[in-house]
């Protein structure tokens, strides 16, 4: 094990879900998968292990584990999705925060459990952003590239300049969705919710598809504390909800998690004005980019168009992450890791396959 730098230390699994995010509010980077609540619905209670790292007594860093192991040995796996925190607000980005975080993740989860760890931050593969592939590779960890493409949308030009550079048949819809002076309810108390569900269901029930994803978020959502929970927006017609688009209303990247449209909201354009509502709302509340949540032109070309069509001019091609970090010093450990790896794409393609 390496030893954390002067004043640097890591509680391990000392922490409650209600600390946990009150803690989570302090960081720019505080991701949606990085709430206890995302951990306790998507892998169920009692998978999950908690890191903080502190600085002098201050904390300076939150990671949550998805754990798996096989009981009374030394074997399993930990996984961290979009983590760790480690940007303070108004501290900028500060390189020890990360470095200490990875130390002490490798040191828990792989020295001290034996586990095979896998951590996939946020951030994306850029040159801004090489430094980070550094940190990880001085403690220990291997790199490989994430196949997930997703749309990084600039928020720092104003709504004018966003719209004027969007692609023309985008801004023209927009304009012809706006033109119906649809009524949109915004908010994330539990009856909001229930209108987003109900659009949710008619959807899948007319795509027939499994939509796992989307009822999970809307469970996540009905979980959360007041400050954590997603911001939803319900496109109303006729007294009834026939779109809704639900986004993260924390940290400093913009996330949409939910987007379900019923029959009626093709014709009225309603996609196109939430969306522009979501952006209206991140302006609002200084948020600098969108995260489109990923792209696939081959398995989804219609949501690639959407997506890529809003940066219209200024689109250069897809965004990649910064990638995978692995580290492993145990070879059962090892192949634990590629069994429940295979199984999870497995299961992910049958899903593809019969959505």
């Amino acid at each position: 094990m390496k030893e954390l730098d002067p004043g640097f230390s890591a509680e391990i699994d000392n922490v409650g879900k209600s600390e946990w995010h009150a803690m989570m509010g302090r960081f720019d980077d505080a991701s949606y998968y990085q709430t206890w609540s995302y951990g306790d619905v998507h892998s169920g209670p009692n998978r999950l292990s908690h890191l903080v790292l502190k600085k002098d007594g201050q904390v300076t860093g939150l990671a949550q584990a998805w754990i798996v192991k096989v009981p009374a040995l030394p074997i399993g796996l930990a996984y961290i999705n979009w983590g760790p925190l480690w940007m303070l607000k108004g501290e900028g980005h500060d390189a020890s925060h990360l470095r200490n975080m990875a130390r002490a993740l490798h040191n828990e989860y792989v020295a001290r459990r034996r586990y095979f760890l896998r951590i996939i931050p946020q951030s994306t593969d850029s040159a801004h952003n090489a430094w980070i592939k550094d940190i990880f590779a001085g403690e220990g960890f291997s790199r490989k590239d994430n196949p997930v493409k997703t749309v990084m949308i600039d928020l720092s030009p104003s709504l004018e300049e966003i719209r004027r550079a969007m692609d023309k048949k985008w801004r023209q819809t927009l304009q012809s969705g706006e033109k119906q002076n649809l009524e949109i309810i915004e908010g994330s108390d539990d009856e909001i919710g229930r209108m987003a569900m109900r659009v949710f269901q008619e959807m899948k029930d007319r795509k027939q598809f499994f939509g796992g994803d989307q009822k999970e978020a809307l469970a996540v959502h009905a979980d959360l504390p007041e400050h954590l929970k997603l911001r939803l927006a319900v496109c109303v017609n006729n007294r009834e909800p026939v779109a809704v688009l639900g986004w993260t209303a924390f940290g400093s990247v913009g996330l949409p998690l939910v987007a379900a449209t019923g029959r009626a909201a093709l014709k009225l354009k309603a996609s196109n004005v939430l969306w522009w509502k979501m952006f209206e709302y991140y302006k609002d509340h200084g948020v600098s980019c969108v995260d489109a949540n990923g792209v696939d032109e081959e398995r989804n070309p219609g949501g690639y168009l959407f997506k890529t069509h809003i940066i219209g001019k200024r689109f250069q091609g897809p965004d990649r992450y910064v990638g995978y970090f692995d580290a492993c010093e145990n070879p059962v450990s090892s192949s634990l890791f590629q069994l429940v790896y295979f199984g999870r794409e497995l299961y992910r393609n049958v899903r593809r396959r019969w959505a």
